[in-house]
């Protein structure tokens, strides 16, 4: 899993915008007093959580062994209003061609799928609560 470290600071600031309650790091809804825990951590209201599907082809067909041979292996980083303000999961296999988080708060509005010293690519998430990239590797 890659980094979903938040400065403190950080922290109350979007606390304190979005209306949630104070707990933070949280691992369960059951730490979260009637909210959700989102998976950075957060305790959020219901409203302010979304399931996002993020998919990709490369050169426009499904990923497969061949396709995926350079480059098995993929990070996804989610990024909210604030620079800081991101986290994401690593190893992402390229074979699978998608990736669902069921718990993403709706304050992240963009993705980026990459491979370190290879390719990164950000994309908007969309209404639909989906995020497609086509690659060339």
């Amino acid at each position: 899993m890659r980094s979903a470290v938040l400065p403190a600071a950080l922290i109350a600031l979007v606390a304190a915008c979005s209306g949630s309650s104070a707990i933070t790091n949280c691992t369960a809804d059951s730490d979260c007093g009637g909210e959700v825990c989102a998976r950075d951590g957060e305790c959020l209201p219901s409203n302010e959580i979304r399931g996002v599907k993020v998919t990709w082809t490369i050169n426009g067909v499904t990923a497969d062994a061949t396709s995926c041979a350079r480059t098995p292996d993929f990070y996804i980083d989610f990024y909210g209003n604030y620079a800081a303000y991101s986290f994401g999961y690593e190893p992402v296999p390229c074979m699978q061609s998608q990736f669902f988080i069921d718990k993403l708060p709706t304050a992240f509005d963009q993705v980026e799928l990459g491979a370190t010293g290879v390719f990164d690519h950000v994309k908007r998430i969309e209404s639909t609560n989906s995020a497609a990239f086509d690659l060339t590797l």
